[in-house]
């Protein structure tokens, strides 16, 4: 859970879009049996796992199909971003 205090909370609700993904530094918490919060939080790319820390692929993997299809996307290049690139490099070579 974010801590009432981040960026990314505001009142009862978030500050922008609840974030699919994040990272975090570590987790707190006020009390015996209170709530444990995460602090030092940045939203995340899951795609980003793959560049800086390709060691938690499978686990990514294991967590969410969705996601998993996603990274697969992102891997063989078929991804929209990927099909851009690959566009863009054969209109430099017209």
């Amino acid at each position: 859970m974010l801590h009432p205090s981040s960026v990314l909370f505001k009142g009862k609700t978030y500050s922008c879009a609840r974030p699919e993904w994040v990272l975090f530094n570590e987790t707190i918490q006020h009390s015996e049996g209170g709530n444990q919060y995460l602090q030092t939080v940045s939203i995340i790319r899951p795609e980003w796992l793959l560049e800086v820390a390709p060691v938690y692929r499978s686990q990514i993997s294991a967590t969410s199909p969705e996601v998993d299809k996603r990274l697969r996307e992102h891997e063989n290049g078929t991804s929209l971003n990927g099909m851009l690139r690959e566009f863009e490099s054969l209109l430099v070579n017209i």
